[in-house]
């Protein structure tokens, strides 16, 4: 089968390599994989890696390099273990990519997605999206209903990632909610915070055709950093109190000074980004005399599946208008190359498999 494999930095090799072959285990299912999406996390890992991906057997999977890579993924079962009882062959799945222990002290405490032995596919498994096939725990893939697409099945993951940050503030019905970052994370969460009943979306970024994609949601006010002031902006349309809520999905350091500066006082700075370098705070002036929360989240809670799939089905969340591209499994390579081209409006691109 062909899978896209991570080797270095910069060194990732769409390759012929067997197919997963043998009897499954109890809980192991055999998913023919039709969509994976590529995610910003993929393209920090193929510019500034290796950051997730082992050189050395990973502690709870055994894999390293080169791994295939591909987290976002949807596809078919097409066979299951023994002990499987949540999918059945024939079933449409979306992937949950966690590789959770279950029995360090975060795991114990619910947070299985800080697990201290947290492995994930398309970095640090034996598998990933990014193939014609993969073996995935029973606990890593989700029934999709009629009327979610395996498009839609491939976009559960980075909608799990908006609906926990917005989750994490939590935006409260009316609450007037700053978003900076326009990329398929800021957008995600302007659709969960409208989702959650916030009363006023603003979001800030300085592309001209993300800004644009975000006003044709119908619902956001786009904000462009470079000319106008995001403080100003926020206090102009609260009266001057402030964001209640800030999401910051950039990862940029002016952007989440301009989120401290826009934020009401006792509001909550959610950061959900990775940034680029380290960012200097004045605890002192922006975080204690104002009694803001700053509050850092990481990815999901990996049992937020069913409810992030109901969201979707329901039609509260929509997040098809993100998918810009659809390019074949063989093509990989030339997606990561137009995602981080500047000249192009690409926001997701899904790479599909042979029958999808």
């Amino acid at each position: 089968m062909k899978a896209l494999r991570y080797y270095d930095n910069r060194d990732i090799r769409v390759e012929d390599i067997p197919a997963p072959a043998g009897e499954l285990g109890p809980h192991e299912v055999l998913v023919r994989i039709t969509h994976c999406g590529i995610c910003g996390s993929d393209l920090h890992e193929y510019l500034d890696g290796p950051l997730y991906s082992p050189g050395e057997p990973h502690p709870q999977t055994g894999a390293s390099r080169p791994t295939i890579m591909g987290h976002e993924f949807s596809g078919v079962v097409e066979g299951v273990g023994g002990a499987v009882a949540s999918v059945a062959v024939g079933d449409r799945v979306a992937g949950m990519p966690q590789r959770f222990c279950g029995t360090c002290r975060q795991c114990l405490r619910g947070r299985q997605q800080t697990c201290e032995r947290l492995a994930a596919v398309g970095y640090s498994t034996r598998w990933g999206g990014l193939a014609e096939y993969g073996v995935f725990d029973d606990d890593q893939v989700f029934a999709l209903p009629e009327g979610v697409s395996n498009v839609l099945g491939a976009l559960v993951e980075p909608t799990a990632v908006a609906v926990h940050a917005v989750e994490a503030a939590p935006v409260a019905i009316g609450d007037v909610v700053l978003i900076t970052g326009g990329g398929p994370i800021g957008l995600l969460v302007a659709m969960c915070a409208r989702a959650a009943g916030a009363g006023r979306i603003l979001l800030s970024e300085p592309h001209d055709a993300r800004r644009a994609r975000a006003e044709a949601l119908g619902f956001c006010t786009a904000v462009d950093p470079r000319v106008e002031s995001l403080a100003e902006v926020v206090a102009a349309a609260t009266d001057g109190a402030g964001a209640d809520v800030c999401i910051e999905c950039s990862g940029s350091a002016p952007a989440v000074a301009s989120a401290f500066e826009a934020v009401r006082l006792g509001g909550t700075i959610v950061q959900t980004a990775m940034a680029s370098a380290p960012i200097s705070i004045d605890t002192s002036a922006r975080l204690t005399m104002r009694d803001v929360i700053y509050k850092g989240v990481y990815c999901y809670d990996v049992t937020s599946w069913p409810k992030v799939i109901g969201l979707i089905a329901s039609g509260a969340i929509d997040p098809e208008p993100l998918v810009t591209s659809r390019v074949p499994l063989e093509r990989a390579p030339e997606a990561f190359d137009a995602l981080l081209d500047p000249t192009r409006d690409e926001v997701k691109i899904l790479i599909t498999g042979s029958e999808a």
